[in-house]
């Protein structure tokens, strides 16, 4: 095991302070940077989309309330976001979210990454 995996799950699991597991691995204070946590980005490299759903309901006409999808996107160099409330999560109306935050950024990323949504790049039926 990684001096990082196991410094993790010495202090997260086991609640042991830096001082004993320094002691016990026989390593320096600053050994073991989690890759995980370190990940570099350069500019303009890559976006992160995601969808959000908070939780007060928005009325959306005749008496009835909804919890509408809030699309974030993440500049993975400057952490900026920027977001939108859509009507639904369905695939037009994402890319349309899409469309709005890359054009009110004024440029596109290399790379836009999602994580796990069905409505992009979902199973062909």
């Amino acid at each position: 095991m990684e001096d990082w995996a196991e410094i993790r799950r010495l202090h997260r699991a086991e609640g042991m302070p830096i001082k004993a597991i320094v002691r016990h691995l026989g390593v320096a204070r600053n050994t073991g940077v989690d890759p995980a946590d370190r990940l570099v980005h350069e500019a303009g490299q890559a976006a992160q989309m995601d969808l959000w759903f908070p939780e007060p309901r928005i009325p959306v006409g005749f008496g009835q309330a909804a919890m509408l999808p809030v699309l974030v996107m993440t500049l993975t160099f400057s952490r900026f976001l920027t977001a939108v409330m859509l009507p639904s999560r369905q695939a037009g109306d994402l890319l349309a979210g899409m469309w709005q935050l890359i054009s009110q950024v004024g440029a596109v990323s290399k790379t836009l990454v999602w994580d796990r949504e069905a409505a992009i790049g979902g199973k062909a039926s």
